[in-house]
Formats: structure tokens, C-alpha cells, sequence
């Protein structure tokens, strides 16, 4: 069984893994038909239904979650020094989802904000990288995405569950973005089999970052 406390230290584990990896036609009728008249218009469901809109008072973002999320916060060591970063974690009966952020050192900042292809791609390599090796996640598919001009990567992997610790096979999906001072994570967990696409995406559309940052 998934249990919602190791879910949620598994979250925390890949952000900061990622964080120390990226910072070092048709036929026609044969007779003519009465038209029908049109359809009314319907609201589709939210699949966000019941969730809050959240915005910290400590940075520029706003995303909908299930619930109010435990705040964490973890000075890190690396290459570049010390870096902070700031996890919000929800966790559920079987599943858990986080936002991340953390600052960038002051030499990849200057190359992010002039566009540095090469630095961009080598962070999001490594972040990808790092968050996998750290769990033993598989990567099933990924997709370089912009978000309002910012490179991302969409990351689809699996956990299996003889390396999963919670002993059961996992399906997650992560998002990485580098702005020009900071780099974002955003990541959902759930036992293999049951993660709602539908919401899952809509949770993703639903993270805005503030145009300061």
C-alpha cells in the first residue's frame, strides 16, 4: 500500500535531487437533411473541483491544490554554494504532489537571463537526471515545453516497486522550469494505475508564475 508519509518524503527527495543536479473530409448526404438546431452550451466539469487557489506570501506563484501544503524549507550545499529551497507538499490517501523552488547561484542566473542555450539545456538535464537516479524512476516520455518564455521539460516516469519505499510500483509526472532566477518543480505522485490524467493536467495548466520572476 501507498502510504501518504513516505509519498511525501519521496517528493521531497526528487526536488532536492533535481536541484543538486541542475545547479552543479466527409460524405456527403445522398439526400438533404433537416439541420438540428444547435446544441446548448455546457460548462465542462472542473476537474479541480473543491480544490483552493493557493499564493504563498513568500514568492510569485499561484497554483490550485487539494488542500493548504506543508511548507518546508532546506539550505542545501553545492558547487555553487548554498542554496535554499522552498517545497509546498500536499499528501493524500495515494498520492502527493509538490511545488518547488530554489534560487539559482549568481554565474547561472547571468547566463539563464541571456538566453545561454547550452547552460539552460545542461540544468534541465541534470535535473531530470538527478531526480531519476535518485528514486530509480524510469523516464516513459518527455517533452521540451515554454512556459511564457521560460524552457521546460514535461517528464512521464515510473517507479517500480521492488525500488519504490513504499514497496508498491508508482507512476509520476514532473515539470522542470528555468526562469531567470530561479528554477521551479512541480510534481505529482500516485500508486501505479490510479493517477487522474485529467486532473493532472489541469493542475499543471493551473501553476502561474508571477511575471517578476
Amino acid at each position: 500500500m501507498v502510504t501518504k508519509k513516505r509519498l511525501g518524503m519521496l517528493v521531497a527527495v526528487m526536488a532536492l535531487a533535481t536541484l543538486l543536479a541542475a545547479c552543479g473530409g466527409g460524405v456527403v448526404p445522398e439526400t438533404p437533411t433537416t439541420p438540428e438546431p444547435p446544441a446548448t452550451p455546457t460548462t465542462p466539469p472542473d476537474p479541480l473541483a473543491g480544490w483552493i487557489e493557493y499564493t504563498p506570501d513568500d514568492i510569485g506563484f499561484t497554483a490550485r491544490l487539494p488542500q493548504q501544503p506543508d511548507v518546508q524549507s532546506q539550505t542545501v550545499p553545492t558547487e555553487a554554494g548554498d542554496l535554499e529551497i522552498v517545497m509546498y507538499v500536499v499528501e493524500q490517501s495515494a498520492s502527493a504532489l509538490l511545488v518547488s523552488h530554489n534560487g539559482l547561484p549568481a554565474q547561472l542566473s547571468e547566463l539563464v537571463a541571456a538566453g545561454d542555450t547550452e547552460t539552460i539545456t545542461a540544468m534541465l538535464d541534470g535535473g531530470r537526471d538527478g531526480a531519476m537516479g535518485n528514486v530509480s524512476g524510469v523516464v516513459q516520455d518527455e517533452q521540451e515545453i515554454t512556459i511564457d518564455g521560460n524552457s521546460g521539460r514535461d517528464i512521464v516516469f515510473t517507479v517500480d516497486g521492488s525500488a519504490s519505499p513504499t514497496g508498491s510500483a508508482i507512476d509520476g509526472r514532473a515539470r522542470i522550469i528555468v526562469t531567470p532566477d530561479r528554477l521551479w518543480q512541480i510534481l505529482v505522485l500516485g500508486a501505479q494505475g490510479e493517477m487522474d490524467s485529467e486532473q493532472v493536467n489541469a493542475f499543471f495548466d493551473s501553476f502561474k508564475i508571477a511575471a517578476s520572476q
